[in-house]
């Protein structure tokens, strides 16, 4: 990954059970948005979602009481580094495709031609 590149993530929604297990608003799945920046200001990003499993036996966070952190780490966690890096790696290419494009799409000469 290039050192220059910066990365975010973006929760955008958080499905919820209403009442699941005796408790309210459980998160069961996160739509997540990763986002890379170059020094140039070239972007690109991947959107996702993230099945979350409801576990009794750990410790429950009031909806309420998310933070971003908080959900951020469960999709980094649930993601895996290696995952994390080829997402980063895939946001990488598309940046470079930008700044080095390999095609370009052009009009048709006779379509931009004054008649």
């Amino acid at each position: 990954m290039p050192a220059n590149n910066t990365y975010a993530w973006t929760i955008s929604a958080l499905d919820t059970y209403p009442t699941h297990e005796s408790k309210t608003d459980v998160v069961h799945t996160i739509h997540w948005r990763l986002d890379g920046t170059d020094a140039n200001n070239n972007s690109s990003g991947i959107y996702g979602s993230l099945p979350i499993k409801y576990d009794a036996n750990t410790s429950y966070t009031a909806f309420s009481s998310l933070t971003k952190n908080a959900v951020e780490s469960w999709v980094e966690t649930a993601l895996g580094a290696e995952q994390i890096i080829a997402l980063k790696t895939n946001i990488d290419n598309s940046i470079n495709l930008i700044v080095t494009p390999t095609t370009v799409s052009k009009s048709a000469p006779w379509l931009s031609a004054n008649t």
